[in-house]
């Protein structure tokens, strides 16, 4: 059961990050997004930021599935700063209007901040701290 939950947040992490990634890739070559239009207001220097900050986003997220999955302890604190964002923006979220998707992301965030923090999860990254100590 740990295992397949292990996989489940390695995954999560993964499409967290990989699609921000390719916005941003997406935005600092010049493709717009759905319904976005210089008469937006949004120029090519702002389009730039947008797109350095979602690529780096991006990375962020998947550096913190790398180290969740190999229960790296850089990983694990990486991935306990992201989910706590994510849990501040989905109450926050949720509070502006409990639909299903509000509701299903606040669940996700929980779901992976008490997997974190589950005391067997402890353990691993720990007995992974350890051994790569001793290599």
């Amino acid at each position: 059961m740990l295992k397949a939950l292990h996989a489940l947040v390695v995954a999560l992490f993964i499409l967290g990050g990989l699609p921000r990634g390719l916005v941003g890739i997406g935005e600092l070559v010049g493709v717009r997004g759905a319904g976005l239009s210089d008469s937006m207001g949004q120029g090519r220097y702002l389009q730039l930021v947008d797109g350095f900050e979602d690529l780096a986003f991006g990375c962020v997220y998947l550096v913190a599935a790398v180290g969740v999955w190999k229960f790296n302890r850089f990983g694990r604190l990486l991935a306990a700063i992201l989910v706590l964002w994510n849990l501040f923006g989905a109450v926050s979220s949720t509070f502006e209007g409990p639909d299903l998707a509000n509701l299903s992301w606040l669940g996700l965030a929980v779901l992976v901040s008490v997997w974190l923090f589950l005391p067997s999860v402890r353990e691993e990254f720990a007995a992974a701290n350890e051994a790569a100590k001793v290599a």
